[in-house]
């Protein structure tokens, strides 16, 4: 007895058009990406937002590092606004990369917290430290942002040149329109990279 026959419904393959084989070869690369990019990722570890610091003209500011005293460290390089800062080696001495912060930086020995002094307006904006331990393949980043404040107190402050991340503002301003008879005036001002907030004040003295 013959078997019955199974019928096979479906459609015959039609031949792929040339724009769908070329583009064929794209997608399979980017799924061979995908995998091999999140394992780069894991590579680093850094948290996502800044630490923001806060530090006055002509002062000084640390930028603090949380280690373990039980953590290995192979090395730490800082990174500045614009370019490398410094290499910090345990038990060896700091290789500045910037000569710009030539006596005045400082590494404290308990934690490789950074110590920044005679602070400029060129030293505001985003900092780096990139800590590498031994047997170890990761590298932990620490973020921070450095905000510059200056107070004047006077009757004007005609102009002014100031470089922010390599650039130059020409500062024109004037507070002769503030001053009046009993009055003194006292500005507080704050730079970042992108912006310059001044707050006037003014208060009343007795005549």
């Amino acid at each position: 007895m013959a078997s019955p026959r199974r019928r096979i419904y479906g459609r015959a393959l039609q031949p792929s058009s040339s724009k769908t084989l070329k583009s064929q070869p794209h997608i399979l690369s980017l799924f061979l990406w995908i995998p091999l990019l999140f394992l780069l990722m894991g590579l680093e570890a850094s948290h996502s937002t800044p630490t923001v610091v806060r530090g006055l003209l002509g002062g000084s500011v640390i930028l603090p590092l949380n280690i373990s005293v039980d953590m290995e460290i192979e090395h730490i390089a800082w990174n500045d606004p614009q370019n490398a800062l410094a290499l910090v080696t345990p038990r060896s001495d700091i290789i500045i990369m910037d000569r710009s912060y030539q006596g005045r930086i400082n590494i404290f020995t308990q934690n490789n917290s950074l110590s920044i002094n005679k602070l400029t307006w060129k030293d505001a904006g985003s900092y780096k430290a990139q800590i590498n331990q031994k047997n170890s393949e990761v590298t932990i980043n620490e973020e921070f942002f450095l905000h510059i404040y200056g107070e004047f107190q006077g009757a004007s402050v005609d102009f002014g040149l100031l470089f922010l991340k390599g650039r130059a503002f020409f500062l024109s301003l004037s507070l002769q329109e503030f001053l009046s008879l009993g009055q003194r005036e006292s500005s507080h001002w704050s730079f970042s990279p992108n912006s310059i907030n001044i707050d006037v004040k003014s208060e009343k003295q007795p005549i």
